[in-house]
């Protein structure tokens, strides 16, 4: 029988250990709501136990930073019957993400404890003493309470609380220990949807997105860079300033990705005051760019770097962010060159009316005409013989004038470097293009330099554009006379 009974007795330890262990295991496990679990709900001691028609306001400070904010009750929306939320007081106006201030104040006021631990004598080793690591005081329809907040509690999601004497373990709020600053929405600031047209059958299909304006401004960049999508221009963007020409097409394209649906990493002030403006290097911002897509416009300052980006501000909003590098360096960096057009101009051959050549001493018209192409065009396509003609004289469209044009058009702008014509006029070229294409003629000058015998000045419509190599306009003098006598020209390899 002794024998018999230790062995039942040793079962029921046994039974009571592991009885014991399964309930620390449920009574330490996250709560559900924290961790989106959708473990069964346990019947922990309630230190607080209210709803949120109960509360006035919610206190909250930290003591590592000082940072202190306060939560008050608000409705979702204007639908809304009664308070259902929370948001950051003085933020009203912000875009607060209200569910998760709503979140972290159910915390508060509905609270929960894993573990009493009772009256303890030492509350320093809990982080306990004075406001702890958190003091958060709760202005209830009741009265007042106070909740001390301290060290990380042991378990796996608990930190130590104070209420009323006692010690507690609860389960930690993950946005407790973030900066006030993670309430403010720092996704989707902006987003710019693709415009719609309706194709033959009347559904609506997105086009392509286009940028209206794209002005860069800021230290980065002494003189201002000015961009403009011109329907009467053949050139699809026409940078203005601080030279005219082509603003880059491909690189417009890449800019409207990154600038038609922006993110944040984070916010960093709200209702930015000077000192804050200064501290993150936006009193004189690196960079400035002022831009519209799809008739939407938006301005973005962008000035020190931060930890995991640079600091920004969106639309003279007063928040502060930091915002991924590779959102912004590739506009905030960019040389004049990576935004315009490397030639001096670039019109389509097959938009092309007339072609008007200048230069020594004798003036060319080229007239073009174009027939439909009856074998290759189809209902979708329309496809053309191109032909031109010189004083009323066939010239070769394929064998002649397309080279010769390709050359033309094929003079590029060497660097960044520009400075007013100082020599005699060399050569001049009018673009003229067909009716329905809507584009405003072109012409273009290049001017000998006297201060650099190997460099000519080119102006597009009388404005300066660039400097290009007095050899390409050299050749194409030499080619001018070889296309009007009636020549076949070769282009060098």
């Amino acid at each position: 029988m002794k024998k018999t009974r230790k062995y039942i007795i040793i079962g029921l330890v046994a039974i009571l250990v592991l009885g014991a262990a399964a309930a620390v295991l449920m009574l330490t496990a996250p709560s559900a709501e924290e961790e989106g679990s959708s473990t069964p709900e346990v019947n922990l001691e309630k230190i607080l136990d209210y709803t949120i028609a109960d509360v006035k306001s919610i206190d909250v400070k930290e003591k590592e930073t000082g940072d202190s904010y306060t939560l008050i009750p608000t409705k979702k929306n204007e639908d809304s019957e009664g308070n259902d939320t929370f948001t950051i007081q003085g933020w009203e106006d912000e875009n607060v993400v209200k569910s998760d201030v709503l979140s972290m104040a159910q915390r508060f006021y509905s609270c929960s404890a894993l573990k009493n631990l009772g009256k303890q004598d030492d509350l320093a080793q809990y982080g306990l003493t004075g406001d702890g690591e958190y003091r958060v005081d709760l202005h209830l329809a009741d009265g007042d309470h106070t909740l001390i907040i301290g060290l990380p509690g042991g378990e796996s999601s608990g930190r130590y609380l104070l209420y009323n004497d006692t010690v507690y373990i609860v389960t930690e709020s993950s946005l407790l220990t973030e900066s006030k600053y993670a309430f403010i929405e720092a996704d989707g600031l902006v987003s710019i949807p693709d415009p719609s047209a309706e194709d033959g059958d009347g559904t609506a299909v997105s086009t392509l997105s286009v940028m209206d304006h794209f002005y860069l401004s800021g230290t980065n960049f002494p003189e201002e860079i000015r961009i403009d999508r011109d329907p009467d221009s053949f050139m699809f963007y026409v940078m203005s300033a601080p030279v005219y020409g082509g603003g880059r097409s491909s690189e417009m394209d890449v800019l409207i990705d990154l600038l038609q649906d922006v993110s944040a990493k984070r916010a960093v002030a709200v209702k930015a005051t000077e000192e804050e403006y200064a501290k993150f290097g936006l009193d004189e911002p690196a960079a400035v760019l002022d831009y519209s897509i799809n008739g939407e416009q938006h301005l973005f300052r962008v000035g020190d770097k931060s930890e995991d980006g640079y600091y920004a501000e969106l639309d003279d909003t007063g928040v502060i962010y930091s915002i991924d590098a590779a959102l912004v360096e590739p506009w905030a960096l960019a040389d004049l060159s990576e935004l315009r057009d490397a030639f001096v101009v670039l019109p389509m051959i097959v938009q092309l009316q007339r072609l008007t050549v200048t230069g020594n001493g004798s003036t060319e018209v080229y007239e073009m005409s174009r027939e439909v192409d009856e074998d290759r065009t189809t209902e979708k396509n329309t496809v053309y013989n191109y032909f031109t003609k010189l004083a009323g004289k066939d010239i070769s469209y394929d064998e002649s004038f397309q080279p010769f044009y390709r050359d033309m058009i094929s003079i590029y702008v060497m660097n960044e470097e520009v400075w007013e014509p100082d020599g005699e006029e060399l050569l001049r070229v009018k673009y003229e293009f067909y009716d329905e294409t809507g584009y405003d003629p072109v012409e273009v000058v290049f001017y000998a330099s006297d201060a650099e015998e190997r460099r000519c000045v080119a102006t597009v419509d009388g404005k300066l554009t660039g400097i290009v190599r007095r050899s390409d306009v050299d050749k194409m003098l030499e080619a001018k006379e070889i296309v009007a006598s009636g020549e076949l020209y070769e282009p060098e390899d």
